[in-house]
């Protein structure tokens, strides 16, 4: 499906009004406002409707009965967590409370907005755009969830690359019986591997710092190794130098 074609299930009006002319007039006032409804002819066909996408849906008070209305309560209830999906429901006009049968209907839908007929135009159109901005900032958020489990994903992909990638240096630099060191900022310590010592002559439990490598060198290169060194920390660059080194006991 394209992005184009899956942003306009998003914003999809389904009307389910059975009787009467409700969903006449619904669809009519929905039409001049370039909502493009549908309507559903049965609360299953709703139910199918909600499971592909949709932005809002006018339901009648007296249509939310039967195990129709069980289905679609039970995909309310399994909404992901982002999802509190919105619905208009179209009431009679009632003095006092509603009956309690009608109130546990409504609360099964959970995110609704009672609208009594006769139907007031303006009430409708502001209820059906309020409702279709609140769906689309929960689209908003369903986007930048996925945003971070992308970004989650990406970092573990990239941190396996990584992972795979340094165990295969380090298996080349044991074959190769290379000697390796690391300086971290500041410089003080020289984090050198194993080889490395053994080639300066050191053993495997050395703690190195630059007196100590400098003293290693030998005297006549021994400046000529400090410059280069200044020289890849001032200048950002490589260091690449060549020096005799003498043996030492510590």
């Amino acid at each position: 499906m394209s992005v184009s074609a899956a942003a306009a299930l998003e914003q999809r009006v389904l009307v389910h009004a059975p009787r009467g002319r409700d969903a006449q007039v619904v669809s009519q006032v929905l039409e001049a406002q370039s909502m493009h409804p549908e309507v559903c002819e049965s609360l299953a066909q709703l139910t199918q409707a909600l499971r592909v996408g949709a932005g809002i849906a006018f339901v009648t008070e007296e249509s939310l009965a039967g195990a129709e209305l069980e289905a679609l309560a039970e995909w309310v209830a399994n909404q992901p967590p982002w999802s509190d999906f919105p619905f208009i429901v179209l009431v009679a006009r009632r003095i006092g409370r509603r009956p309690s049968a009608a109130s546990g209907a409504l609360a099964k839908l959970g995110n609704v907005v009672l609208l009594e007929r006769p139907l007031n135009t303006d009430t409708l159109v502001s209820a059906a755009r309020s409702a279709l901005r609140g769906r689309d900032r929960q689209y908003q958020t369903r986007r930048h969830l996925i945003e971070q489990e992308e970004a989650r994903i990406a970092e573990r992909i990239a941190n396996a690359e990584a992972s795979r990638a340094n165990e295969a240096l380090e298996v080349a630099v044991d074959a190769g019986e290379l000697g390796t060191f690391h300086c971290p900022w500041p410089l003080r310590a020289i984090e050198w591997n194993a080889k490395c010592k053994e080639h300066f002559w050191l053993p495997a439990d050395a703690e190195v710092d630059f007196d100590l490598f400098y003293s290693l060198v030998h005297d006549g290169d021994r400046e000529h190794v400090r410059a280069a060194i200044q020289a890849a920390v001032e200048g950002r660059g490589l260091y690449d130098v060549e020096y005799r080194t003498v043996s030492t006991a510590i």
